[in-house]
C-alpha cells in the first residue's frame, strides 16, 4: 500500500531528488488535496474516487457443482 502511494506522491516532483524546498512545497500540496478529498468524502459529496476497471467474470459450467475430481490411491510398493 505504502509504496503506491509514493508512486503517486513521487509523480508531484519535477526530478527524481528534489531540493528540500521542491519537497516541501510538494508535501503540502498534495496534504491539502487529500484534505479537500476527506472532506468532501465526509460531507457526502467526493467524486474523485478511483477508477477501476469493469470486472469480468468467468462463465461457469452448468455442471460444475456436480463436478467431482477422481481421488486418487496412494501406491503400495
Amino acid at each position: 500500500m505504502m509504496e503506491c502511494y509514493n508512486r503517486n506522491f513521487a509523480k508531484d516532483f519535477s526530478k527524481e531528488k528534489p531540493g528540500l524546498f521542491e519537497w516541501c512545497e510538494s508535501l503540502e500540496k498534495h496534504a491539502n488535496k487529500r484534505e479537500r478529498n476527506w472532506r468532501d468524502a465526509k460531507s457526502g459529496s467526493y467524486t474523485n474516487g478511483q477508477k477501476w476497471k469493469d470486472v469480468v467474470w468467468p462463465k461457469i459450467p452448468q455442471d460444475f457443482e456436480a463436478f467431482c475430481p477422481k481421488k486418487k490411491r496412494k501406491r503400495v510398493g
